[in-house]
Protein backbone atom coordinates (compact mmCIF):
# COMPACT_ATOMS: atom_id res chain seq x y z
CA UNK A 1 0.00 0.00 0.00
CA UNK A 2 0.97 3.65 -0.08
CA UNK A 3 1.94 5.95 2.74
CA UNK A 4 -1.42 6.15 4.52
CA UNK A 5 -4.61 4.29 5.20
CA UNK A 6 -5.42 0.94 6.75
CA UNK A 7 -2.45 -1.32 6.04
CA UNK A 8 -2.61 -4.62 4.22
CA UNK A 9 -0.96 -7.69 5.74
CA UNK A 10 1.95 -8.19 3.37
CA UNK A 11 5.36 -8.37 5.03
CA UNK A 12 6.85 -11.56 6.40
CA UNK A 13 6.53 -10.31 9.98
CA UNK A 14 2.94 -9.27 9.43
CA UNK A 15 1.99 -12.61 7.87
CA UNK A 16 3.35 -14.36 10.96
CA UNK A 17 0.91 -12.43 13.11
CA UNK A 18 -2.32 -13.74 11.57
CA UNK A 19 -3.88 -15.55 14.50
CA UNK A 20 -6.62 -18.08 13.88
CA UNK A 21 -8.69 -20.40 16.01
CA UNK A 22 -11.25 -22.18 13.86
CA UNK A 23 -13.12 -19.48 11.96
CA UNK A 24 -12.09 -16.68 14.32
CA UNK A 25 -9.23 -14.93 12.53
CA UNK A 26 -7.54 -11.92 14.10
CA UNK A 27 -4.94 -9.97 12.13
CA UNK A 28 -2.49 -7.48 13.60
CA UNK A 29 0.02 -5.16 11.95
CA UNK A 30 2.27 -2.47 13.33
CA UNK A 31 1.61 1.13 12.36
CA UNK A 32 4.83 3.09 12.34
CA UNK A 33 7.26 5.34 10.57
CA UNK A 34 9.26 2.41 9.22
CA UNK A 35 6.15 1.43 7.24
CA UNK A 36 5.68 5.08 6.21
CA UNK A 37 2.15 4.95 7.61
CA UNK A 38 0.38 7.83 9.33
CA UNK A 39 -1.47 6.75 12.46
CA UNK A 40 -3.67 9.85 12.08
CA UNK A 41 -4.65 8.75 8.57
CA UNK A 42 -5.53 5.26 9.80
CA UNK A 43 -7.67 6.75 12.60
CA UNK A 44 -9.45 9.01 10.08
CA UNK A 45 -10.08 6.04 7.82
CA UNK A 46 -11.59 3.67 10.35
CA UNK A 47 -13.63 6.29 12.21
CA UNK A 48 -14.81 8.38 9.27
CA UNK A 49 -13.81 11.52 11.19
CA UNK A 50 -11.87 14.27 9.44
CA UNK A 51 -8.52 14.65 11.23
CA UNK A 52 -6.09 17.39 10.23
CA UNK A 53 -7.90 17.71 6.93
CA UNK A 54 -7.59 13.99 6.19
CA UNK A 55 -10.83 12.38 5.02
CA UNK A 56 -11.71 8.80 4.13
CA UNK A 57 -11.92 9.85 0.49
CA UNK A 58 -8.24 10.80 0.60
CA UNK A 59 -7.22 7.33 1.73
CA UNK A 60 -7.77 3.85 0.30
CA UNK A 61 -8.95 0.34 1.18
CA UNK A 62 -11.86 0.83 3.59
CA UNK A 63 -13.40 4.02 2.25
CA UNK A 64 -16.22 2.06 0.57
CA UNK A 65 -17.18 0.32 3.81
CA UNK A 66 -20.18 1.50 5.81
CA UNK A 67 -19.21 2.50 9.34
CA UNK A 68 -21.67 0.99 11.81
CA UNK A 69 -20.03 2.22 15.01
CA UNK A 70 -16.89 3.91 16.32
CA UNK A 71 -15.66 4.87 19.78
CA UNK A 72 -12.50 5.28 21.84
CA UNK A 73 -12.08 2.83 24.71
CA UNK A 74 -9.74 3.34 27.65
CA UNK A 75 -8.60 0.86 30.31
CA UNK A 76 -10.92 0.56 33.29
CA UNK A 77 -10.06 2.98 36.06
CA UNK A 78 -8.10 5.38 33.83
CA UNK A 79 -9.55 8.88 33.94
CA UNK A 80 -8.08 10.48 30.84
CA UNK A 81 -10.63 12.72 29.11
CA UNK A 82 -7.92 14.05 26.80
CA UNK A 83 -7.61 10.61 25.19
CA UNK A 84 -11.29 10.57 24.18
CA UNK A 85 -10.57 13.35 21.69
CA UNK A 86 -9.52 11.38 18.62
CA UNK A 87 -7.57 14.21 17.00
CA UNK A 88 -5.67 14.95 20.19
CA UNK A 89 -5.06 11.27 20.99
CA UNK A 90 -3.34 10.40 17.73
CA UNK A 91 -1.57 13.74 17.36
CA UNK A 92 0.03 13.19 20.77
CA UNK A 93 0.80 9.58 19.84
CA UNK A 94 2.80 10.88 16.89
CA UNK A 95 4.53 13.52 19.02
CA UNK A 96 5.43 11.05 21.78
CA UNK A 97 7.81 9.18 19.49
CA UNK A 98 11.16 10.71 18.54
CA UNK A 99 12.73 7.86 16.58
CA UNK A 100 12.48 7.85 12.80
CA UNK A 101 11.55 4.15 12.89
CA UNK A 102 9.15 4.33 15.86
CA UNK A 103 6.08 2.15 16.16
CA UNK A 104 3.02 4.30 16.84
CA UNK A 105 0.21 1.78 17.21
CA UNK A 106 -0.98 -1.71 16.45
CA UNK A 107 -3.91 -2.29 14.12
CA UNK A 108 -6.22 -5.25 14.77
CA UNK A 109 -8.79 -6.61 12.34
CA UNK A 110 -11.22 -9.50 12.61
CA UNK A 111 -14.43 -10.51 10.89
CA UNK A 112 -17.43 -10.74 13.17
CA UNK A 113 -19.40 -14.01 12.97
CA UNK A 114 -21.87 -13.93 10.09
CA UNK A 115 -24.74 -15.27 12.22
CA UNK A 116 -24.77 -12.26 14.52
CA UNK A 117 -27.17 -9.36 14.18
CA UNK A 118 -25.87 -5.78 14.11
CA UNK A 119 -26.47 -5.17 17.84
CA UNK A 120 -24.76 -8.46 18.69
CA UNK A 121 -21.78 -7.53 16.52
CA UNK A 122 -21.53 -4.22 18.35
CA UNK A 123 -21.55 -5.89 21.79
CA UNK A 124 -18.90 -8.38 20.71
CA UNK A 125 -16.60 -5.75 19.19
CA UNK A 126 -16.89 -3.47 22.23
CA UNK A 127 -16.20 -6.38 24.57
CA UNK A 128 -12.99 -7.17 22.71
CA UNK A 129 -12.07 -3.47 22.65
CA UNK A 130 -12.34 -3.33 26.44
CA UNK A 131 -10.29 -6.51 26.78
CA UNK A 132 -7.58 -5.16 24.46
CA UNK A 133 -7.46 -1.79 26.24
CA UNK A 134 -7.16 -3.44 29.65
CA UNK A 135 -4.67 -6.08 28.53
CA UNK A 136 -2.27 -3.54 27.01
CA UNK A 137 -3.26 -0.63 29.29
CA UNK A 138 -3.62 1.47 26.15
CA UNK A 139 -6.18 3.49 24.22
CA UNK A 140 -8.22 1.60 21.63
CA UNK A 141 -9.86 3.42 18.74
CA UNK A 142 -12.57 0.91 17.84
CA UNK A 143 -14.77 0.74 14.75
CA UNK A 144 -17.19 -1.71 13.19
CA UNK A 145 -17.36 -1.64 9.40
CA UNK A 146 -19.70 -3.39 6.99
CA UNK A 147 -17.70 -4.45 3.96
CA UNK A 148 -18.80 -3.25 0.57
CA UNK A 149 -19.54 -5.87 -2.08
CA UNK A 150 -21.78 -8.89 -2.68
CA UNK A 151 -20.68 -10.66 0.52
CA UNK A 152 -21.30 -7.98 3.09
CA UNK A 153 -19.71 -8.90 6.40
CA UNK A 154 -19.19 -6.89 9.54
CA UNK A 155 -15.63 -6.56 10.76
CA UNK A 156 -13.87 -5.26 13.83
CA UNK A 157 -11.14 -2.65 13.35
CA UNK A 158 -9.14 -1.54 16.39
CA UNK A 159 -6.25 0.91 16.48
CA UNK A 160 -4.34 0.51 19.75
CA UNK A 161 -1.79 3.03 20.98
CA UNK A 162 1.79 1.77 21.29
CA UNK A 163 2.12 3.48 24.66
CA UNK A 164 0.19 3.02 27.86
CA UNK A 165 -2.40 5.61 28.83
CA UNK A 166 -2.06 7.77 31.95
CA UNK A 167 -4.39 10.51 33.18
CA UNK A 168 -1.76 13.08 32.22
CA UNK A 169 -0.67 11.66 28.88
CA UNK A 170 1.18 8.72 27.38
CA UNK A 171 3.37 6.51 29.54
CA UNK A 172 5.79 3.69 28.72
CA UNK A 173 5.52 1.46 25.68
CA UNK A 174 2.94 -1.26 26.23
CA UNK A 175 3.98 -4.88 26.52
CA UNK A 176 3.30 -5.68 22.86
CA UNK A 177 6.22 -3.61 21.59
CA UNK A 178 9.04 -3.79 24.12
CA UNK A 179 12.40 -5.58 24.00
CA UNK A 180 13.16 -8.86 25.71
CA UNK A 181 15.26 -6.99 28.29
CA UNK A 182 12.34 -4.70 29.07
CA UNK A 183 9.97 -7.66 29.21
CA UNK A 184 12.15 -9.30 31.85
CA UNK A 185 12.47 -6.06 33.79
CA UNK A 186 8.69 -5.53 33.85
CA UNK A 187 7.90 -9.16 34.67
CA UNK A 188 6.39 -10.24 31.35
CA UNK A 189 7.11 -13.57 29.61
CA UNK A 190 10.10 -13.25 27.30
CA UNK A 191 8.33 -14.52 24.18
CA UNK A 192 6.76 -11.85 21.98
CA UNK A 193 4.18 -14.44 20.92
CA UNK A 194 2.61 -14.44 24.39
CA UNK A 195 0.40 -11.42 23.75
CA UNK A 196 -0.70 -12.63 20.35
CA UNK A 197 -1.67 -16.05 21.66
CA UNK A 198 -3.56 -14.64 24.65
CA UNK A 199 -5.38 -12.01 22.60
CA UNK A 200 -6.25 -14.60 19.98
CA UNK A 201 -7.69 -16.83 22.69
CA UNK A 202 -9.72 -13.93 24.09
CA UNK A 203 -11.10 -13.07 20.64
CA UNK A 204 -12.06 -16.69 19.96
CA UNK A 205 -13.66 -17.04 23.39
CA UNK A 206 -15.71 -13.87 22.95
CA UNK A 207 -16.84 -14.95 19.47
CA UNK A 208 -17.84 -18.38 20.74
CA UNK A 209 -19.71 -16.86 23.70
CA UNK A 210 -21.59 -14.49 21.39
CA UNK A 211 -22.65 -17.35 19.15
CA UNK A 212 -23.60 -19.70 21.98
CA UNK A 213 -25.79 -17.06 23.66
CA UNK A 214 -28.09 -16.71 20.63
Amino acid sequence: MGGSGVPEVRSRWQLMTIASTGFHVLKVVRIGRRQNTSVIAVAADISGQVLHGITREAIILSREDDILHSEIILPAGIDAPWALDRKRLWTLAEEAEKRSDANLATFWEGHLPVFLQEDECKRLAIAFGHFLAGYLNSAVDLAIHMEDGPRRRAKLLALCSAREILPSGFGDKNRFGISIAQRKKRGFPTSHQTELLELRAAWASLCDAALSSR
